[in-house]
């Protein structure tokens, strides 16, 4: 199971946060801040708190977790969106906002598979789905506690067209698509099928 919020940066809820941190004109810390903000609401936990002792430490290839609490968790930001999830398992999520995408500049990232899949499709179906694609593969490598370059975008095989599955180093992942805003792409995964 899993739950997951998300949040814009212009939300007018934000702002005393962000006066209050000194942060008004930094979008990379106030990306921090919402993050932590919508982890604290999924938590059910006091926001002014978890700002302050956030209950986390970061893994050895900088994925950071709960040190004190059963679930898993991960936030994505782009843009003006953030997004947080949680789950009872180890969990991965990936937002990116719709933007023109050309194959021949991203085609080292896929599969023969994806790659035969993408060249299938009109312009701008194709632009589409390789967002689509993209926010998969990075979904399963930070669900992995990996970064996309140490990982290799290749290295994760996705089902396609339905994009239901994904694979890395044999292992299965579930894939779920979320519906946060008709500009941006979500995609969540969490760890293997059984």
């Amino acid at each position: 199971m899993f739950k997951y919020r998300s949040g814009w940066l212009s939300d007018v809820r934000y702002q005393s946060y962000y006066q209050q941190l000194g942060i008004i004109k930094q979008p990379k810390r106030q990306q921090t801040v919402v993050g932590k903000i919508l982890l604290a609401e999924l938590l059910g936990l006091p926001e002014q708190q978890f700002l302050t002792n956030p209950e986390f430490e970061i893994g050895p290839a900088g994925k950071p977790f709960f040190s004190h609490r059963p679930e898993y968790f991960n936030i994505s930001h782009s843009n003006q969106l953030v997004v947080a999830a949680i789950a009872d398992v180890e969990i991965g999520i990936d937002v990116e906002k719709q933007r023109s995408m050309t194959l021949s500049k991203y085609q080292r990232a896929f599969t023969a598979a994806e790659l035969s899949y993408l060249r299938s499709l009109t312009p701008t179906r194709q632009t589409v789905e390789l967002l689509r694609l993209w926010t998969v593969k990075e979904a399963v490598i930070k669900q992995q506690g990996l970064g996309l370059f140490s990982a290799g975008p290749r290295s994760v095989a996705v089902t396609v067209p339905r994009m239901e599955a994904a694979t890395y180093k044999q292992h299965c992942f579930a894939i779920h698509f979320l519906g946060i805003d008709t500009a941006y792409v979500g995609s969540l995964a969490l760890n293997e099928i059984k």
